[in-house]
């Protein structure tokens, strides 16, 4: 499992690393709850419509063992589409990133 953030109702920014060995067909979002296995009453869940990986992201594996990779930071991010909206405006519990003004 990992964590990301909501960008826009239908965009969420997250670690590419955590999805470089994942089944793409099946990504699941939960927004406005802490526990996966026993959601609240107060979470949305949304299947992925897309993902988008960031270019640069690359890892390497570590030559003396093949089970362990070394990973490079440069362009870690991934974005995820969702097939459906989250009604941000009806639910307290959800928001997304604000970014600052300058």
């Amino acid at each position: 499992f990992c964590s990301g953030t909501l960008i826009t109702n239908t965009m969420v920014l997250a670690a590419a690393h955590c999805f470089e060995e994942d089944d793409h067909t099946n990504i699941k979002v939960l927004a406005g709850e802490m526990n996966w296995v026993k959601p609240g009453t107060k979470g949305v869940t949304r299947d992925a419509k897309s993902l988008i990986m960031h270019p640069d992201y690359k890892y390497i594996k570590d030559k003396r063992n093949e089970n362990e990779r070394v990973q490079l930071v440069d362009g870690d991010l991934a974005l995820l589409q969702l097939e459906r909206p989250i009604d941000l405006e009806n639910n307290d519990n959800i928001a997304k990133a604000e970014l600052p003004t300058l």
